[in-house]
């Protein structure tokens, strides 16, 4: 354990310091090759595992590098994050400022202090630095992380299994180490590079102590890291197998590659909260929820037995819908297991997460395929060969995406007498599903998805998120379901053995029937989830909805409905001219031509075209919107002509200039041109001519142009682009 009268002093100082304002003596930004002094009586630090550390001794001989954030005055407790580089220089990654600021963090790291030196001094100069920092400044003591780089993170591994009275949390980055020596499954990038785990003996009744403290840890590498299979067999035999809150995130590039966003996912995943929404090991013991709703579904052997046969497909239903497309995001953890016995090929179970944002989606029969038009994911494994296959599909109507594939892998190591453990991580930017057995590597993928090199853990993630900021914000519905493939042949009997769902928040409602009332705005019509298609407004349609509520009582909604009309939608045309009937009415013209697209500037009630082509008006009326039927308009007719049929005018449309051929020469022609209000625009006559090249120099438009010659005559519809 810490030395007791410097833990006390510890703990009081600290408490004192968290109670006042303690702005920074250095200011804010980054502070370089800082000397801190001695600590106030602190002494000598000794871990439960008999280490000593003598803090005094390594603030007297090392120097620091620091980042302050820039709103960090004193008022308000911040975190610590003490870092270890590979290297003897003190590191602040530019990348990973932005998430200091964001998150109230302050970065210590230590000066000469790289992989040459001992791991208890590379320990003991980062423990001082951040103790100091605790005496100097007000600090959260719940948000003290240890950090480091490479051999610098397997170091920052062993300070937070020294002292997890102190550390809260690990960030470790393309390096890390664990209290066990673990079985050596993953290789990856580069074959054979040596494993390192905590560099002192833990005995079993040492893990439980570190183990005890309930710390998390996140581990970041990337894809072509030499370290990443270490990383992989520490997470998947070390960390998993004990029960220990942990993640590993990756991003492209090689050894020590890190970014911004993989330093918050890491930060965000240490500040989890993890409450556990749901906890259910079908045992009839004390479960956290309030269970499922089950459809030829049963409880068996303290399993959940699905009992699907030829015309019946078995379901569970959550009765606790949870939240996850955030920051922080959430955890599910289950495990399926098929009767081995009787395994004959021909059985799919499907795992769903559907958006609960109407909630008469849990009265229906869902979860045997992806649920059209609603946010939803669904992992569907086929047991119809000796090794199952796992289909991963996505239903995101926000995204415009329907039925998405993104993944197709069938396993390698399965067998029926075994369970298929599946855990999913799952946040905004990323869903992660692992299965417990591994997959054969040519699996395919699609854009967004990657299999990684552990062949067992599916990665889906985009540059933004894939899911609207809205999906899945009222809560998600997790269901199960069980059928058969060939439903004339027999199926084998699929059972779950537990499921727990973690999120960082959760969804509340009374312990009675919730009541409510769903305001409605619409127009013409409404179809309400009782399946009453309403054409006029009601505001005493009831509905109960069984279970929907978040603990799993009913919901009783009162629907207060206003249905709106557009009046007229019809309109009238004269020449080039459209004219909407209705009065006092918001009017938007639209080229039908040219996929409805709005012209510019055209919201009268009428609409003269310029050019051939097919109009329509969309009309906004008492909250109401309605688009007219095309109509097509002829703007560049001759509308009268007896100078013969080889009168011509050209080009109409003009840009300006362009050309009547009279066919034959006249002595004597008058050109007239008006606009459509009749105003004059010029006359004048030619004598002795057959081709007239003329000029228009007025704006574009459309104008009205007269050719007289005795009793010969032609007006023409003539447009100026």
């Amino acid at each position: 354990m810490i030395n007791k009268i410097a833990l006390f002093i510890l703990l009081t100082f600290s408490t004192f310091l968290t109670s006042s304002a303690q702005v920074s003596p250095w200011g804010t930004g980054t502070i370089s090759n800082q000397s801190l002094s001695p600590m106030n009586g602190a002494g000598v630090y000794t871990s439960h595992v008999t280490w000593s550390f003598d803090v005094d001794n390594y603030l007297a001989t090392h120097t620091y590098n620091i980042y302050i954030p820039s709103g960090y005055d004193g008022t308000t407790p911040y975190g610590i994050v003490t870092f270890i580089n590979s290297g003897n220089t003190g590191a602040i990654f530019s990348s990973w400022i932005p998430v200091l600021e964001e998150k109230n963090l302050i970065m210590i790291s230590g000066n000469g202090i790289g992989n040459s030196i001992p791991i208890i001094d590379r320990s003991g100069v980062a423990l001082a630095g951040s103790e100091k920092l605790r005496e100097i400044l007000n600090i959260d003591s719940t948000r003290i992380y240890t950090s480091g780089n490479s051999g610098g993170a397997r170091t920052c591994a062993d300070l937070i299994f020294f002292f997890p009275e102190i550390f809260t949390g690990m960030l470790s980055n393309c390096g890390s180490a664990y209290l066990r020596e673990v079985d050596q499954d993953y290789e990856t990038y580069q074959p054979n590079s040596h494993y390192e785990y905590a560099g002192f003996n833990f005995w079993v009744s040492e893990m439980n102590y570190v183990k005890s403290f309930d710390r998390k840890y996140a581990m970041m590498t990337s894809f072509n890291d030499f370290r990443e299979g270490d990383i992989m067999n520490i997470y998947h035999n070390g960390m998993e197998e004990d029960g220990v809150k942990s993640k590993f995130l990756e991003i492209a590039g090689g050894h020590c590659t890190t970014s911004t966003e993989h330093f918050r996912d890491a930060i965000n995943f240490v500040e989890h909260p993890h409450i556990n929404v749901i906890l259910d090991s079908f045992a009839l013991q004390t479960v956290v929820g309030n269970g499922f709703k089950l459809d030829n579904a049963n409880i068996l052997n303290q399993q959940l037995a699905f009992n699907h046969n030829a015309s019946n497909i078995a379901r569970a239903y959550s009765k606790d819908p949870f939240l996850w497309n955030d920051d922080k995001g959430g955890i599910i953890r289950t495990s399926v297991e098929i009767e081995p016995t009787n395994y004959n090929n021909n059985s799919y179970f499907n795992i769903g997460l559907l958006d609960f944002g109407n909630p008469s989606v849990y009265n229906e029969k869902i979860g045997h395929k992806l649920y059209d038009s609603v946010p939803n994911l669904l992992v569907n494994i086929v047991f119809d060969g000796i090794q199952p296959t796992v289909n991963i599909l996505a239903e995101n109507p926000d995204g415009n995406i329907s039925n998405d594939t993104l993944f197709i892998g069938t396993f390698v190591d399965w067998s029926s007498n075994e369970p298929l453990p599946i855990k999913y991580h799952i946040w905004n930017q990323e869903v992660r599903i692992e299965f417990g057995n591994h997959f054969n590597p040519t699996a395919q993928v699609n854009s967004l998805t990657k299999l990684l090199d552990d062949n067992r853990s599916v990665r889906i993630r985009t540059d933004s998120n894939y899911w609207a900021g809205t999906d899945f914000n009222t809560g998600t519905l997790l269901t199960f379901a069980a059928g058969k493939l060939d439903t004339l042949s027999a199926s084998s009997v699929i059972n779950l053995n537990f499921v727990e769902v973690i999120a960082a928040d959760t969804l509340v409602c009374n312990s009675i029937s919730t009541m409510s009332v769903q305001s409605i705005q619409a127009c013409n019509s409404y179809t309400w989830i009782d399946g009453i298609n309403y054409t006029s407004s009601n505001n005493s349609a009831t509905f109960n909805i069984v279970g929907a509520a978040a603990n799993g009582c009913d919901s009783l909604v009162t629907l207060d409905l206003t249905i709106s009309h557009v009046t007229n939608n019809t309109t009238t045309s004269s020449g080039a001219i459209i004219t909407a009937n209705n009065l006092g009415a918001n009017y938007q013209w639209l080229d039908c031509d040219n996929s409805n697209a709005t012209i510019p500037g055209e919201n009268a009630q009428s609409y003269t075209a310029l050019s051939n082509g097919n109009y329509a008006v969309e009309l906004t009326e008492n909250g109401c919107v309605d688009t007219s039927a095309c109509v097509n308009i002829i703007t560049t007719a001759i509308l009268e002509n007896n100078f013969g049929s080889e009168f011509s005018i050209y080009p109409n449309p003009t840009k300006g200039n362009f050309s009547v051929d009279l066919d034959k020469t006249y002595n004597s022609v008058l050109i007239t041109i008006t606009d459509l209000t009749g105003r004059l625009i010029e006359s004048k006559e030619y004598n002795g001519t057959k081709l007239l090249n003329l000029k228009i120099d007025e704006p574009a438009g459309m104008y009205l142009m007269s050719i007289e010659s005795g009793d010969q005559k032609a007006v023409i519809r003539l447009v100026k682009e």
